[in-house]
């Protein structure tokens, strides 16, 4: 079952299942309920099974010093419960996986146990108010201390009221006043019980459905948010990373640079005449004209190592993690002859024109002396020198010492606090 499904079966279950005496979710919702629950559950079971049958182990143990008649019955009795608490330490382990195992084992403890204490009633234990208590408390396993399925507690509970009675017609003779006031105990103590039961049950799995709607609505919210930071990073025209995707790769490239001491490549690429383009074709076609740019320089992508982003406008950047300068200036070049193979008709600039690209340069290994903007301006610059000399070609930058970036940087912050003042 899909996620997409369980919203229309939690409606279901809700508006018309709950209201039924087995609370049972629909199958597929069912099987999810036990994947999600079935462990704890065991644990459950068996932590109240070997509690109560440590009671009751302990109580047949005393019976035998108080009743030494009956010694060898109780003693038996005991022996019986000791098996049923390593049964019920396998349960609490997650020994039995499925639902119908691990109910019917928990079912199977509560009448072992009254079919001891009856098969004891039947063997000359002449206490019946005892033994009507002891079958009191045979209907309270099931359903309150160890509360089975509402099934499973229907039917424990209605063998225990039959083994009950059976005890009593073949047991010793009780007073009639006796027989009625057991009967009516036991009928009582079981209706409550077992509606108590179906209650209980019906709001551990309202609980379990309400904690899924905020999961799956806690889910549907994430994927949101991601679809909403991936769209916050990508251009929508090209379907490239934008400024603000790139800006934050650069600056994550750069750390690592500064660990590896591995060279970071930047090619600054940018449509030759692009506005005569537009202004020839129209804007759609621009935007054509983009798009099938941005795939070409895609196409070069190592991976996920590499990243191509929209920087603006016709121009484009290229990051390149681990890559020389001369292997950086070789991708451009292929760059440039891939998209010179494209043969995009530019018939602004002249009957035989194609579409082509400029291309700039620059690689350097990180240093904390320098700021990653340093390369994108060296790049940037050798990309308006391959404008400068013709066009259709790459140009490799050379970056400034870290000194002269200093001083200029000195520079550019005393000018502007001179325009701000004057």
């Amino acid at each position: 079952m899909t996620d997409e499904e369980l919203p229309h079966h939690i409606a279901q279950w809700f508006a018309v299942t709950r209201k039924k005496l087995n609370p049972a979710f629909a199958p597929v919702l069912e099987a999810r309920f036990e994947t999600d629950t079935g462990k704890e559950r065991s644990r459950f079971l068996g932590n109240y099974g070997v509690f109560a049958l440590t009671i009751m182990w302990l109580w047949a143990v005393s019976q035998t010093f108080l009743q030494p008649e009956l010694r060898i019955g109780w003693l038996g009795l005991a022996g019986v419960v000791s098996a049923l608490m390593l049964v019920a330490l396998l349960l609490r382990q997650g020994s039995f996986h499925t639902k119908r195992w691990r109910e019917s084992v928990g079912s199977s403890l509560s009448l072992c146990a009254t079919g001891g204490i009856t098969a004891l009633y039947l063997s000359g234990w002449s206490h019946p108010i005892l033994y009507g208590i002891a079958l009191c408390s045979g209907v309270v396993a099931p359903s309150a201390a160890m509360p089975l399925r509402v099934p499973w507690a229907i039917a424990t509970v209605g063998a225990t009221i039959a083994i009950g009675f059976a005890g009593f017609h073949y047991g010793p003779a009780m007073a009639a006043g006796e027989v009625g006031n057991v009967t009516i105990s036991l009928m009582t103590c079981s209706v409550w019980l077992l509606i108590s039961n179906l209650r209980r049950e019906r709001e551990e799995r309202q609980a379990y459905l309400i904690g899924l709607k905020q999961s799956l609505a806690g889910r549907d919210l994430s994927r949101l948010n991601q679809e909403l930071d991936d769209l916050s990073k990508r251009d929508p025209l090209t379907g490239l990373a934008n400024r603000r995707a790139h800006d934050s790769w650069l600056h994550e490239v750069w750390k690592e640079g500064l660990v590896s001491e591995l060279p970071v490549g930047v090619i600054m690429v940018d449509i030759d005449r692009f506005k005569d383009y537009n202004d020839f074709y129209g804007h759609p076609a621009g935007d054509l004209c983009l798009a099938a740019i941005a795939r070409c320089l895609r196409d070069f992508l190592r991976g996920t190592s590499d990243c191509v982003a929209r920087f603006g406008g016709e121009e484009f950047v290229v990051l390149l993690p681990g890559v020389s300068e001369a292997d950086c200036a070789d991708v451009a070049e292929r760059l440039r002859l891939a998209v010179e193979a494209l043969e995009l008709p530019h018939l602004g600039v002249g009957s035989r024109s194609t579409v082509t690209i400029s291309a700039g340069v620059a690689s350097v290994v990180p240093q904390k002396s320098r700021q990653p903007h340093s390369l994108l301006a060296a790049a940037d610059e050798a990309l308006y020198c391959a404008k400068r000399s013709g066009r259709n070609r790459v140009v490799i930058g050379q970056l400034l010492s870290p000194e002269v970036e200093e001083e200029e940087k000195l520079f550019l912050d005393a000018a502007i606090k001179r325009a701000r003042v004057g």
